[in-house]
């Protein structure tokens, strides 16, 4: 069993404390969200901060745990192991994400941090009295549990049906999509993403040599640009046609996925508006 899982058993995370007694146990845009009352009920948990480092294991698959976390900062990917080492990330967990949380205390799945994450500890004894007590924060919980179950299940088509270009080119619209949904800051020229091309090729079932030659060619379509642990977004209209999106589809990891348009959306800040052809002109092409 590896050495830090005692620790976990102890302090609820192989992490160390953040000192810092103004530090918000709350992600900024999670936080944004909630009413006066449910943030209240919240930090009256007076939850412990912890951080971890880069690569460092939250908790393994297999681990008994007593705690639920709530991600502050940061990335972290979730994922599971074969018996001979193997690996397939399930997910990439960002600021908001909840941690631990499953139907037992033996965890499916083990956490590692991508970049320096900050977490809100909580005993999970604690965490069910709260949803107890504010009822809406249990709605929360389920919104949160059912987007899951929609990043899940548009993942396993995308392994399951579409080719190494469409996957790659739906992973990143999502990543974009739930990087801007947390807060994290996404302009039109792209946005910080902390993955390897071994971590891609782990998440959608590629090789990392397949990953490798497929953004070499999206970059050469003038698509995307991945270096350095920056997404340069080049052309947003030609990647989300990529993954298999029409501009008005919903995108299912957006809080108004079942919203007409929210493909659109989704575009807005990364697009100019398509210009419309004056009647004029129109009428005066067909005249010549």
């Amino acid at each position: 069993m590896h050495s830090s899982l005692a620790a976990a058993r102890e302090t609820g995370s192989t992490a160390t404390p953040v000192k810092t007694a103004a530090r918000s146990a709350l992600p900024p845009a999670f936080a944004a969200s909630l009413s006066t009352e449910e943030r209240a009920a919240f930090e009256a948990l007076r939850p412990a901060v912890r951080r971890l480092q880069v690569g460092q294991v939250l908790y393994e698959q297999g681990d008994a745990s007593e705690f639920v976390y709530l991600l502050i900062d940061g990335w972290a990917f979730r994922y599971r192991t074969l018996g001979d080492g193997r690996r397939q990330i399930v997910d990439f967990t960002l600021p908001g994400a909840l941690l631990g949380f499953g139907p037992g205390r033996i965890m499916s799945h083990g956490v590692e941090a991508r970049t320096v994450c900050d977490l809100c500890v909580i005993p999970r004894a604690r965490f069910d009295a709260l949803l107890l007590q504010v009822p809406s924060l249990a709605i929360r919980l389920i919104q949160t549990l059912a987007q899951n179950e929609a990043i899940a299940l548009e993942r396993l088509m995308t392994i399951g049906r579409q080719s190494a270009r469409e996957r790659i080119a739906h992973l990143l619209v999502e990543l974009v999509a739930r990087a801007r949904q947390s807060g994290l800051k996404v302009t039109d020229k792209g946005f910080t993403l902390p993955l390897t091309q071994t971590h891609i090729a782990d998440a959608i079932g590629l090789t990392s040599v397949h990953v490798c030659r497929t953004l070499a060619e999206l970059r050469k379509d003038g698509i995307v640009l991945l270096r350095a642990g920056r997404l340069q977004i080049q052309d947003i209209r030609q990647l989300t046609a990529e993954a298999g999106f029409a501009e008005d589809d919903p995108m299912p990891w957006s809080d108004d996925a079942s919203s007409p348009g929210a493909g659109g959306t989704f575009l807005r800040p990364f697009v100019a508006p398509r210009a419309e052809t004056p009647l004029y002109a129109t009428r005066a092409t067909l005249a010549g």
